[in-house]
């Protein structure tokens, strides 16, 4: 069975609204994935009434593939979910055999 990663909601803590903005910009110019929504808040960590931390949380919405004609199969037998993109000897080519990709193919 192939299995396609569509999208992903990810959440990160920042330390300044300034770093958001350009974690943002930085997500934005990656070009294996489309950044379809984004949003921050400011969170504090209080003890006994007095604030002790604050940072941002970042959350964003990353659309991986398209749902209706998908073309990058998650392959469970490659290192750090890599994508085998179709099996392509491109993407295999730095694994060992025991850890190239299980997925089926109709070629």
């Amino acid at each position: 069975m192939v299995r396609y990663l569509i999208k992903t909601v990810e959440t990160y803590r920042v330390d300044t609204e300034d770093e958001v903005a350009s974690f943002i910009e930085e997500l934005k110019s990656n070009s294996s994935y489309d950044l379809v929504s984004y949003k921050s808040k400011r969170k504090e960590k209080k003890e006994k009434g007095e604030v002790i931390d604050t940072w941002c949380q970042v959350q964003v919405v990353k659309e991986i593939d398209d749902e209706v004609y998908p073309v990058n199969c998650i392959c469970y037998g490659l290192k750090d979910g890599a994508k085998c993109g179709g099996a392509s000897s491109e993407a295999l080519d730095s694994y060992r055999d025991s850890e190239s990709c299980k997925c089926e193919f109709d070629e």
